[in-house]
């Protein structure tokens, strides 16, 4: 059923975190699945979570580049501003830190966000 596989594949997305002794248990237990049909939808779901994790990972680093030359142009960032800066997508963090490469006092970066924000 489409329809118990996508929400499954929702559940699994965002509240299943595999340890790398989990995960070789998964792929076994993939592999012994027969008809092929179920095998190719629980194989679209571990590609969403490859994918998932790959963007996480992407936003992860992209954010700490931002965060430490935020720090070193304009000091200690706000902990407001910082978690307006954990909802950027990768794209806004990279325009970010193109722009944060100039800034010198702390309103520059609130400037910059509140622009970003109305634009959204």
């Amino acid at each position: 059923d489409p329809a118990r596989t996508s929400l499954l594949s929702w559940f699994v997305d965002s509240y299943l975190t595999l340890n790398p002794v989990e995960t070789l248990e998964f792929q076994e237990k993939v592999d012994k699945i027969k008809p092929k049909q179920q095998k190719e939808q629980v194989m679209q779901m571990v590609t969403s979570w490859m994918e998932q994790g790959i963007e996480q990972g992407e936003q992860r680093i992209a954010l700490k580049m931002v965060q430490q030359v935020l720090l070193r142009r304009i000091g200690a960032i706000e902990p407001a501003a910082d978690r307006r800066l954990q909802l950027l997508s990768v794209p806004q963090l990279e325009n970010l830190l193109n722009a944060a490469l100039d800034f010198s006092a702390p309103q520059e970066l609130e400037t910059w966000l509140e622009a970003e924000e109305s634009a959204g």
